[in-house]
């Protein structure tokens, strides 16, 4: 009764260098736990058609949220294959990086930066412009679901990035944690758990994946 999506604690997501009041990730796990209590108690029923509701509401109004990735990821069945498919094809329009990758911010926003200034101590594009390899992975597992022949040249740079990233550069054999947009590099933490774990899942949701990427 007490929790307040409008008002959320400063600085309470993954993306914590942004004060934000309501962040659309944490609507999506909200309606997940809202369904599993709805299962055991019927109160939570009316709750979380409610929510749902929201999160419908703020995709539409700005689909090129780069926690579009989590809603999806989260609660696919609130919309149809295709809707989601225009969803991302807006978000790739605005966010995606040549080289293979999803910019944090979209490319024409205010606040958009495409790398720090002072090889990242300010950690000002950390959050609004830096690519994250573990989103650039799950963004392609995300894709792969919907629609590989429609997304296979966004899909294909992504791993190509993120393999070049895992064999050639940072730690050899780890995953690291970002990048800056302007150009692939490996950066932030060298050794990223969650950047490999995505990695693994992306490729593991292809069949006999040829890794020079190769038709």
């Amino acid at each position: 009764e007490k929790f307040n999506l409008d008002n959320l604690p400063p600085f309470s997501t993954w993306m914590d260098t942004l004060e934000r009041k309501s962040a659309l990730e944490i609507d999506c796990l909200y309606l997940k736990a809202l369904r599993r209590l709805a299962r055991i108690n019927k109160n939570y029923i009316d709750l979380a058609n409610k929510t749902k509701e929201r999160i419908i509401k703020k995709i539409k109004e700005n689909p090129v949220d780069i926690n579009l990735i989590f809603a999806y990821l989260f609660l696919e069945d609130i919309y149809s294959k295709d809707e989601w498919q225009k969803f991302f094809e807006k978000l790739i329009e605005e966010n995606y990086l040549d080289w293979g990758g999803i910019a944090t911010l979209p490319k024409n926003h205010p606040n958009f930066k495409d790398e720090d200034e002072d090889d990242g101590e300010s950690a000002i594009a950390y959050h609004q412009g830096d690519s994250w390899y573990y989103l650039n992975n799950l963004l392609a597992f995300c894709l792969n679901k919907i629609n590989y022949q429609n997304f296979k040249n966004i899909i294909q740079p992504i791993i190509k990035s993120s393999l070049e990233d895992l064999f050639f550069d940072g730690a050899l054999g780890w995953s690291s944690e970002i990048s800056s947009a302007k150009e692939r590099k490996s950066e932030g933490s060298l050794v990223q758990l969650w950047s490999i774990v995505s990695l693994i899942l992306l490729t593991s949701s292809f069949q006999n994946l040829n890794i020079f990427l190769k038709p």
